[in-house]
């Protein structure tokens, strides 16, 4: 069962707004908005695998440096996100073995 924007973990929010002060800075007042969609929108986002999803509406044309500038501060929240979960995951996987070797799973 995945979870929504109501529902997901808190690190789901902290990366959103993150990106939007990102694309704030960086728009300044070419952003018309940042919206939430796919597995995260629908209900069916799943914090273990699933990505965020986002559309962002901008007023005119981006030049190229600005576009190569969005690709760069998206890679680098992705890479954050990404790692943070790789972290949960061991994390969890450590402590399911560590319960495992004192008889409790």
């Amino acid at each position: 069962m995945g979870c929504n924007w109501e529902t997901c973990p808190r690190e789901v929010h902290e990366y959103s707004f993150k990106l939007l002060t990102e694309l704030k800075y960086l728009l300044k007042n070419k952003l018309v908005g940042l919206y939430i969609h796919g597995s995260l929108a629908l209900g069916g986002f799943n914090p273990a695998g699933s990505d965020v999803d986002v559309l962002v509406v901008t007023s005119g044309r981006l030049t190229l440096p600005l576009k190569r500038s969005l690709a760069k501060c998206c890679l680098s929240l992705s890479n954050l996100f990404s790692l943070f979960y790789e972290i949960q995951g061991a994390r969890a996987r450590v402590l399911k073995s560590e319960s495992q070797l004192e008889g409790n799973s």
